[in-house]
């Protein structure tokens, strides 16, 4: 009768064992398509917070472009744009509005 207990309580335990392993199995995985799309969707929030910053140097740029100069107290959120934008892996023609930008003269803040 042992023995019967013995095998009864083995194939209990083992039944148990592999339930719990396929069920942290299970939700090893649905956790890591979860991190996934989370990736996926910071990717493009990034992509597109990138895109509008691109977006507001143009426009700062054709905005200033034909100007004298740009007013003082705009400069700081047009760095502040491109740093920002640069951080996010935003390079070439941002970057090169940006150089444009900064050869523009500052207008004092009296005027």
């Amino acid at each position: 009768m042992e023995a019967l207990w013995q095998t009864f309580l083995t194939a209990l335990i083992s039944g148990f064992a592999g339930w719990l392993i396929a069920s942290l199995r299970a939700m090893a995985e649905s956790q890591h398509r979860k991190e996934q799309e989370s990736d996926k969707q910071l990717k493009a929030l990034e992509d597109g917070v990138r895109a509008l910053l691109h977006d507001r140097l143009f426009s700062f740029y054709t905005q200033y472009e034909s100007a004298e100069s740009i007013p003082s107290k705009t400069w700081p959120e047009i760095e502040q744009m491109y740093h920002a934008y640069h951080a996010l892996g935003g390079n070439g023609t941002g970057t090169r509005l940006f150089e444009l930008l900064k050869q523009k003269p500052l207008q004092s803040d009296d005027r």
